[in-house]
């Protein structure tokens, strides 16, 4: 069980899942309670908590935006179609990095602006080739999931919880891209 410290840490990539929600599904301005924040049975605008659960999601995502980089920087991949997905899927995570400091931000809060790389130090550390390459942003990926997944249940714009169950499906999209390179399945089983 996460304490309420892990809980902010790993869950708060949910807030992405709102902007990439409400970016791709239309204009739904007809109907308050598909936005998150508006009062369509739901809180008005994030709560103290949500907003430090955002805060914490944003720290994660510039974090594995560092990750990426790094990976990339490195020179390891040199197979082209793992250099493209891994440019687009940072691309991805930029995009999610913006959408979270724009949430944060129109709440009132002050931007994030140090990354939180705790989850990804210790990855960086084993690049060596591409093989390993990959298996740091396949875990960066497992890490994103689980912090949006994980989140889910404890927002109080509830709305947010469907956000995060969106996002977090696209992070476990992307660590499934990845598996194959690795000899691995990209669904190991039907509960996982």
């Amino acid at each position: 069980m996460l304490g309420r410290r892990e809980f902010l840490r790993v869950g708060g990539l949910t807030v992405v899942t709102t902007a990439i929600v409400a970016a791709c599904t239309g204009d739904d301005d007809d109907d308050p309670a598909a936005t998150p924040g508006t009062d369509g049975g739901r809180a008005s605008s994030p709560s103290d908590a949500d907003i430090d659960v955002l805060q914490a999601a944003s720290a994660i995502e510039l974090g594995a935006l560092e990750a990426y980089d790094a990976v990339l920087e490195s020179g390891v991949l040199t197979t082209d179609a793992v250099v493209e997905r891994a440019e687009l899927f940072r691309t991805h995570h930029e995009e999610h990095a913006r959408l979270l400091q724009s949430v944060i931000e129109d709440a009132g809060a002050g931007p994030v602006t140090v990354a939180d790389t705790s989850r990804f130090d210790v990855l960086l550390g084993a690049i060596a080739d591409e093989q390993s390459g990959v298996r740091v942003l396949f875990d960066a990926e497992g890490i994103l999931e689980a912090a949006y997944q994980g989140s889910v249940g404890g927002y109080d714009d509830a709305s947010l919880n469907q956000v995060a169950m969106t996002v977090g499906g696209v992070e476990a999209r992307h660590g499934a891209v990845f598996a194959p390179t690795l000899g691995e399945q990209p669904s190991p089983t039907a509960f996982q």
